[in-house]
């Protein structure tokens, strides 16, 4: 009983363990947060409890066997989970466990293997925000994915970058290519349709079917890519 008290008065404390912000939270426990508050087989007071023990560090049988006062207190830390977190800007360089990283600032420096990869991860938003986010935030001196561990990118931000500053970074990567791709299909519609009416009259319902499908790919760019949060 003496441990767990001990552990008890650190919560009490300003302890910067304790995650009891979103300006705290290292966005790589984002994850299991999201799995514990989505988890239809959970209580209420079970999400409660489970997340409390993320947040805290703490294993979760050492937080069920604390006095039910002191671990409602540590619950009642986690209460800006239900608050929607700020999205701060960008900036222009991060330093992560002592390495400094550059984000793409401009879709139009995209290169093919970001644009690859980035495509096969974001359905995943929800579980793989570190992996997508190492797509455009590079180590300093070097191109993607191009003499550096890829690995430790992800490391670094899973660890050091807050939940704020990456939810900013996302909106910021995905609005700018939403915007590139629609003002790149837009550009697509209008060569297809000067082409169309020069093409033969045989040719021109297979126009209008590829025109048909432009504009469906737009407007679920528009409509994709949302968060949870």
């Amino acid at each position: 009983m003496t441990n767990i008290r001990n552990i008890f008065r650190l919560f009490k404390k300003e302890d910067p363990n304790i995650i009891d912000s979103w300006d705290k939270m290292p966005v790589g426990l984002l994850k299991d947060i999201h799995r514990i508050t989505s988890d239809e087989n959970l209580s209420e007071d079970d999400k409660s409890l489970q997340a409390a023990a993320v947040l805290g560090r703490l294993p979760y049988d050492t937080l069920l066997n604390l006095p039910l006062d002191e671990a409602q207190e540590l619950v009642a830390r986690t209460a800006f989970l239900y608050e929607k977190p700020e999205k701060k800007n960008i900036r222009k360089t991060y330093t992560l466990n002592g390495r400094t990283y550059i984000p793409l600032m401009s879709m139009e420096d995209m290169t093919t293997a970001q644009f690859i990869d980035f495509n096969s991860l974001i359905n995943d938003l929800d579980e793989r925000l570190p992996e997508i986010l190492s797509i455009f935030l590079v180590p300093k001196g070097h191109k993607y994915n191009d003499g550096y561990d890829k690995n430790t990118v992800v490391k670094d931000i899973s660890e050091k970058l807050m939940v704020t500053e990456a939810l900013g970074m996302a909106s910021f990567f995905i609005n700018g290519y939403k915007k590139y791709a629609m003002r790149t299909l837009l550009y697509s519609e209008a060569a297809l349709e000067v082409t169309m009416w020069k093409a033969p009259k045989e040719l021109r319902p297979q126009a209008r079917e590829v025109m048909k499908a432009l504009r469906r790919l737009r407007e679920e760019i528009r409509s994709s890519y949302g968060f949870r949060l």
